[in-house]
């Protein structure tokens, strides 16, 4: 058989290509931001321990999912499960906490017309050994769901010396394409502040300071709600009930 290249396809090729769209999931070794292939993730999840190779498996069917797994002399048990609203990989980061390594792995968040939210789920082992997830923030959103007003919010995790994260954060509202029908007004929000972790159960963040914004007081308010459902040992992010925390109402924080 021969395509519109004029080069010759055999047939029996073209019979395989059906069975291996029916195959369900796929494994490779994890790689950095943006899901490049440079190189796969190496990191040093447990306390003084050596560094373990992180794999992902991306299923397809009957369920879009990635599992995150690590092997490697030391490497826990288990694997941590993250949902995806569209298929596919997701890109894993590894950020130096302390003594150890944590992995920021990026999946959906809140979704659907004029929605779009990306959210960085943080993955660790505890001082008791367990792969587990020890936090969840939001770092990325885009709403415009009308058309009287849009808001962006960006935020950002980066290593601190002393074994704390940073959490850097960009809040701004304004007005849309019809936006003379908007009774609000436009409101920016920047921010940082410090994360830590014990070992033991998830991320925490300083105090809130006064004077914060209404974004930024949403936001410490449902990272406080997620660390109380991590308070547990959680490895499927399904089993988070996200929706009661606040991390999905980021963008229609009530302005004063």
């Amino acid at each position: 058989m021969t395509g519109t290249s004029g080069l010759a396809v055999p047939r029996r090729r073209l019979l395989a290509l059906p069975l291996l769209l029916l195959l369900p999931a796929r494994g490779r070794a994890a790689t950095g931001p943006h899901g490049s292939d440079l190189l796969p993730v190496r990191a040093q999840l447990v306390r003084g321990g050596s560094l373990l190779d992180v794999s992902t498996v991306v299923e397809d069917a009957p369920h879009r999912l990635v599992r995150i797994r690590v092997s490697g002399q030391g490497a826990p048990a288990g694997e941590v499960v993250l949902p995806t609203r569209y298929g596919g990989d997701v890109p894993i980061k590894v950020l130096a906490l302390g003594d150890r390594d944590i992995l920021l792995a990026e999946t959906d968040g809140n979704g659907g017309t004029g929605m779009a939210q990306r959210l960085g789920v943080i993955v660790g082992v505890d001082d008791a050994g367990r792969l587990r997830l020890i936090g969840i923030e939001s770092l990325q959103i885009q709403d415009s769901t009308t058309c009287e007003s849009e808001a962006r919010m960006v935020g950002a995790l980066t290593a601190l010396a002393g074994g704390r994260l940073r959490f850097a954060c960009d809040y701004a509202r304004k007005r849309g394409e019809c936006g003379f029908r908007w009774r609000g007004r436009p409101h920016r929000e920047r921010w940082s502040e410090s994360l830590g972790y014990d070992g033991r159960d998830a991320i925490v963040s300083s105090l809130l300071p006064s004077g914060a914004g209404p974004v930024q007081t949403a936001t410490y308010a449902a990272r406080q709600r997620v660390t109380r459902e991590l308070t547990r040992p959680v490895t499927d992010l399904r089993r988070v009930r996200l929706s009661s925390t606040g991390i999905f109402d980021l963008a229609s924080v009530r302005l004063r």
